[in-house]
């Protein structure tokens, strides 16, 4: 039976100020044996540059876990990309998720990487042992022409050197098992990681859901319609609900789960001790 990999993401620290509660949520995550936590990128961008460098920083020194950063391509140019991943390397990261780099509306540029695997080659030509993870998704990506498409770009960041999949949020789990089989019939063999977001808050949902093409099971909308204006009932029936969602995953043979949420350390122990995941050894 294969090892479970458990992993966090978290998002950066917001001030200067923040950093000893984020000190503390590090320790309390820390407590589960995580493989990684990854940290994302968010807000302004040079100032959430900062913030995540030093939220890596900080899970640097920690030495208890592996530090991975977000790495998101957008319509920056080569060389800001290139700076960045120069610093981040003087700091020891070597773990990548690299994101948002597929899009038609940059493509063109001169300046920027085309899309996202040109950019996986150039942190492999850098130094070859860093490890790049790449996004997946199980219900195609909103901006994918097709299916098809999706699962071509996929193949193509495993060939230019990609080392993991962690995917978009999936409520479905007939979505991901279906996924999974296209990946398997188009030689796609990277480990993947499933991405969880506890189900505690019913606006986050929808608004995921609205803005990313992210569907809602029949399961899921019942307690949205029954819960949803109750948020002590919601959280609880949410919960139930993620549970039953990883007992499913775990029957298909996942054995990696990359919980979203990091900073709500109380619900992801309460997720983590339900589920039978909390004594990753």
């Amino acid at each position: 039976m294969k090892k479970m990999v458990i992993s966090f993401e978290i998002s950066p620290i917001q001030s200067i100020q923040k950093i000893q509660s984020q000190k503390k949520k590090i320790d309390q995550l820390c407590s589960f044996n995580p493989n990684y936590i990854s940290c994302s990128i968010s807000g302004i961008k040079d100032v959430s540059f900062e913030r995540n460098l030093e939220m890596c920083r900080l899970l640097k020194l920690d030495k208890r876990t592996i530090p991975m950063t977000h790495f998101a391509i957008g319509d920056k140019k080569k060389k800001e990309l290139t700076d960045r991943l120069k610093t981040y390397v003087s700091i020891g990261i070597e773990h990548y998720f690299v994101i948002r780099g597929d899009s038609k509306y940059h493509s063109q540029r001169n300046d920027a990487f085309p899309n996202s695997f040109s950019f996986i080659k150039t942190i492999k030509k850098l130094n070859p042992d860093m490890h790049v993870s790449v996004a997946g998704y199980p219900e195609t990506h909103i901006l994918a022409d097709s299916v098809k498409t999706d699962i071509k770009h996929l193949k193509l960041k495993q060939e230019f050197g990609a080392d993991k999949i962690i995917t978009q949020i999936c409520f479905d789990g007939y979505a991901i098992a279906n996924w999974l089989d296209l990946c398997q019939k188009n030689d796609i063999h990277l480990p993947v990681d499933i991405s969880i977001l506890p189900v505690t808050n019913k606006n986050r949902i929808l608004q995921l859901s609205f803005a990313n093409g992210i569907s809602i099971p029949k399961e899921l909308s019942k307690i949205i319609g029954r819960y949803g204006d109750d948020p002590q009932d919601f959280k609880k029936a949410g919960i139930d609900y993620t549970i039953k969602q990883i007992d499913a995953l775990k029957k298909l043979g996942i054995n990696g789960f990359h919980f979203l949420g990091g900073n709500n350390t109380s619900t992801i122990s309460e997720v983590l001790t339900m589920a039978s995941l909390a004594n990753n050894n």
